[in-house]
């Protein structure tokens, strides 16, 4: 999520917040009937504008870009699992680095992530990737072990040259070298919107 749309969003909450203050206080006709019945389109205009911009945007970053309701994608001090959680935003990130799992969550936004420079480390690693209204792109090593288990609600679902398109979709792709004890898996489940990995 831009800088702008970070203050925009910001600025809906408190605005929201506030309608609902004074209806409770009595001042105004106001309830969260009103809200969903009235103003419900404007969730479905976000929806699809970020994936308008999702599929027409830049490819994956160096750098975070924030979100609302979560702290950004980072390592943690002294480890090597990447963690970002956030409710609205989008997570584009290229990692330099060995990793050994992690969890990035966004429940609204993208998650745009560049693994092709990270290196292996041993043993099993688990890295878990989930949406529930965005696209999920990823961009896996060239080199190393890993596997891309991949699950879709409502969208498409691309792994290596595979496709499928439609309604619970899931595919799974191993590199040569994969096993049950060595490598690093990547899970990725999407609620609604695409996901794409190279």
């Amino acid at each position: 999520m831009t800088k702008k749309a970070g203050i925009f969003w910001g600025l809906v909450m408190v605005v929201v917040g506030a309608l609902f203050l004074l209806g409770n206080l009595g001042y105004i006709d106001f309830t969260l009937g009103r809200l969903l019945s009235e103003f419900w389109p404007v969730a479905l205009i976000y929806i699809g504008a970020r994936m308008v911009s999702a599929t027409y945007g830049s490819a994956a970053g160096s750098t975070v870009v924030h979100g609302v309701g979560g702290e950004p994608a980072t390592f943690l001090p002294g480890y090597s699992r990447l963690m970002g959680r956030y409710f609205i935003g989008d997570i584009e990130l290229k990692v330099d680095r060995p990793i050994d799992g992690g969890v990035v969550h966004v429940a609204v936004g993208n998650i745009d992530l560049d693994l092709s420079a990270s290196g292996a480390t041993a043993g099993r690693r688990v890295l878990d990737c989930l949406t529930r209204v965005g696209n999920v792109r990823i961009v896996m090593p060239a080199q190393g072990e890993w596997r891309v288990e991949a699950l879709c609600l409502l969208g498409d679902v691309t792994v290596g040259r595979e496709s499928r398109d439609g309604l619970l979709k899931a595919l799974s792709f191993s590199s040569p070298g994969f096993n049950d004890t060595t490598g690093l898996l990547v899970r990725i489940r999407s609620g609604i919107g695409s996901v794409v990995v190279h």
